[in-house]
């Protein structure tokens, strides 16, 4: 977060549950206004589009099912402590 409000014009966030994303906005925006800047927001999406939604659905399940567990676990963890 510091780093983003004191260097980025645009911070890009992972898309979540909306209230995430609200927090984390507000505590970049505020971070940055106590620096006197301000800074725009976007978020990040992937899309899946197939030609039916069981089609997208079943695409989404196998690529969540080729993830470690531990490999994501190890990730949300690094991600946490990131300053920006």
């Amino acid at each position: 977060g510091p780093v983003a409000a004191a260097h980025a014009d645009t911070y890009l966030t992972w898309g979540e549950p909306p209230a995430a994303v609200k927090e984390k906005i507000d505590w970049i925006r505020g971070l940055a206004e106590e620096q006197g800047r301000t800074v725009r927001f976007g978020i990040r999406l992937h899309t899946i589009s197939r030609d039916s939604s069981r089609e997208a659905w079943a695409t989404a399940d196998r690529l969540l099912g080729d993830l470690d567990p531990e490999t994501v676990a190890a990730a949300q963890q690094a991600l946490g402590k990131s300053e920006s």
